[in-house]
């Protein structure tokens, strides 16, 4: 009789767990869709402004810029100064977006939104960085996905606790089980998610070395020993000429004696008498 049970309770848990996965892949993909024509919608409206000569700078949206090309192959660029692109990507971008069946679209490979306007003098594309769009649409997976995997997991257990350790402890555990979860998709410090914070923790504090590999040169120490080691030298030098005069000197007085005692002795000779 309990192995019926225990199979039904699992049973039981099973069935909630499909069905609320099924509630939930609905809503995180209505949440998507709707966040993805959200977010291409203002590109859009920004590229239309763009196109009619506003907004290229950004004030109002992303920055864009406008190609404008001719019948005769001549290719004009105006708008923001944002973007840096040379000639040869330039004309590059201006094939595809020309190449393409629909008046908009996204270039994967040079992570741009486009918009053409076929005029009846010239053709006119407005691109602008869709970097930020599809960064939004990665961060905001990620949360979804990690509700969802709260959900997945912290259900289930207060399905199987809820009989053995009551309902307000099952759902106290329900709680604790989710909540890392919802921190990991939800906190966000200077603009980086907690799992970018423990990387770069992990990088700084564990896997790089505590001392610095090099040694900054300060200049004014540098002065410092500079003026230091010209004043040794100056010392030694004058020492040296110094040493030199002495050793001079007593050459001298061993070759010729002592003056003052050779004066002496020519005054006793002469007043003696005597001479050598």
């Amino acid at each position: 009789m309990s192995g019926m049970i225990r199979r039904l309770r699992w049973k039981i848990v099973g069935i909630s767990m499909l069905f609320v996965t099924l509630v939930l892949a609905a809503v995180f993909t209505g949440v998507m869709l709707t966040a993805r024509s959200s977010l291409e919608q203002s590109s859009t409206r920004q590229l239309e402004k763009a196109l009619r000569g506003e907004g290229y700078d950004g004030q109002n949206g992303q920055p864009c810029f406008v190609t404008e090309v001719y019948s005769s192959g001549t290719v004009r660029v105006m708008g923001s100064s944002y973007y840096q692109i040379s000639e040869e990507d330039l004309l590059a971008l201006v094939q595809e977006c020309l190449s393409q069946q629909e008046e908009s679209g996204l270039l994967t490979d040079y992570h741009l939104r486009y918009l053409r306007y076929d005029g009846s003098l010239s053709i006119r594309i407005a691109f602008t960085d869709s970097t930020l769009e599809q960064s939004a649409l990665r961060a905001m997976a990620g949360n979804l996905l990690l509700i969802a995997l709260a959900a997945l997991v912290a259900v289930p257990i207060y399905f199987l606790t809820r009989r053995s350790l009551g309902t307000d402890i099952a759902l106290m555990l329900l709680i604790v089980t989710a909540l890392p979860f919802f921190f990991l998709a939800l906190y966000e410090k200077n603009g980086q998610p907690p799992e970018k914070l423990l990387r770069n923790y992990l990088r700084v504090r564990v896997f790089t070395r505590r001392e610095r590999p090099y040694q900054t040169q300060n200049r004014f120490a540098a002065l410092e020993r500079q003026t230091y080691l010209q004043e040794v030298t100056q010392l030694a030098s004058n020492s040296h000429a110094a040493k030199g005069g002495k050793e001079k000197g007593r050459g001298l007085e061993q070759r010729f004696g002592d003056p003052a005692r050779h004066t002496a002795d020519r005054c006793t000779e002469k007043a003696t008498g005597k001479s050598r």
